[in-house]
């Protein structure tokens, strides 16, 4: 049995498996269809869909998420390159200079480690203990990310490095250990804010970073989010998705900019970088790795992403 990657069309309320393809004469691309509220609609484009907890979902996703040819997937991938370096870089300069000898970083929202073992194999200093923690609400997605990155090795005769998983909920800053205040060096969140209300997120990572760390921060584009949301078609054709919201770059940036969190860039230049789905992206081109399916996104801005820092030194 095959599970496939769904985007939930929130005009028809229904979800779209990648197997179909039903195309809009207005706009060309598949599945952006008019809005049917009526159930004559909904029989037509098929079944509406269930809600779950986001939790519930990624439980059930989670042992074919990262091989179904999930898009977002694709693009945090391609454009975390380049993020990670100047994460890694960054954290690792205020570590060096404060003389601290210890990194701990924080996955926040970590699913099947997906990033986690990229920090892992990031060229952290040789010289500082560097320690990876991993924070998922859903215990089969983390225990995939544990199975992951059990061959990096946890320890040298001269220095401590490895990964800690634990579940954690991170809907409610409640839920958060007390003595996690104010203990990261650096965090990592990738493709996890669209799942939580925007206030609560940004509390949890300015209450977790040390003054003066590092945020990178990626999300689901709020131009793709209009159209779709994170969902799934399960082996016996039920569809399924979680609790889902839309932020545009902006407004990520104010509510960051409100928990205490400062947007930085390199040379000077803190900017937000977003990525519009092109036509080079689909198929097996140079760098179009994602499936034929993709192509009604051609043209759509679906991600965007940040480093922030907590405002502060330690």
């Amino acid at each position: 049995m095959t599970f496939d990657t769904s985007v939930v069309d929130v005009q028809v309320q229904r979800s779209f498996s990648s197997t179909e393809t039903n195309t809009s004469a207005s706009t060309g691309k598949e599945n952006m269809l008019p809005s049917e509220d009526s159930n004559e609609g909904l029989a037509r484009h098929g079944s509406p869909y269930k809600e779950v907890s986001t939790d519930e979902l990624y439980d059930q996703w989670a042992s074919t998420y990262d091989t179904d040819g999930n898009i977002l997937q694709f693009v945090d991938d391609l454009q975390m390159r380049n993020l990670m370096e100047q994460f890694v870089r960054l954290c690792s300069s205020r570590t060096l200079a404060n003389d601290t000898g210890r990194l701990d970083i924080l996955d926040l929202g970590c699913g099947t480690g997906r990033n986690t073992l990229k920090l892992l194999q990031s060229p952290w200093p040789s010289s500082v203990e560097t320690f990876i923690y991993g924070w998922d609400g859903s215990q089969a997605m983390l225990d995939i990310g544990r199975s992951k990155c059990a061959d990096v090795h946890h320890s040298t005769p001269d220095r401590q490095f490895g990964a800690l998983f634990e579940v954690v909920d991170i809907s409610d800053p409640a839920n958060v250990p007390e003595q996690c205040d104010s203990f990261f060096s650096g965090l990592i969140s990738t493709l996890v804010l669209e799942h939580i209300k925007i206030e609560t997120y940004f509390a949890i990572t300015a209450r977790v970073l040390k003054p003066g760390g590092y945020a990178l921060i990626t999300n689901m584009h709020s131009d793709m989010g209009r159209l779709s949301r994170a969902g799934y078609k399960t082996a016996s054709g039920e569809r399924i998705k979680g609790t889902s919201y839309i932020y545009t770059p902006a407004e990520t940036v104010e509510a960051a900019a409100a928990a205490g969190l400062e947007l930085v860039g390199e040379a000077g230049e803190a900017a937000v970088d977003e990525w519009m789905f092109g036509e080079e992206d689909v198929g097996h081109g140079e760098r179009g790795k994602v499936a034929e399916r993709a192509r009604k996104w051609v043209g759509t801005k679906v991600w965007y992403g940040m480093v922030l820092r907590k405002r502060g030194f330690w």
